[in-house]
């Protein structure tokens, strides 16, 4: 069993396949974001942190994401 790591790109994540998957979205600002995603519509990604709170993050601001998928090898 492993893991893998997948990066997107700002204008891949609205047709990746999100099933409250747990990832790491990093800003242009250089802020970095760790949270659950809940939705992901045409303009922005809700993400539910933590603490429950639950943040819209605009793709236009967004430069990448990062999760990590288990794998069988």
């Amino acid at each position: 069993m492993g893991k893998r790591q997948v990066i997107l790109n700002a204008d891949k994540i609205s047709g990746y396949n999100f099933s409250e998957d747990e990832v790491n979205v990093q800003m242009k600002s250089g802020v970095v974001w760790h949270g659950y995603v809940q939705e992901v519509n045409s303009s922005e990604v809700k993400l539910r942190d933590t603490r429950f709170k639950v943040h819209a993050l605009s793709l236009s601001d967004i430069e990448k994401l990062y999760l990590d998928r288990v794998t069988d090898y």
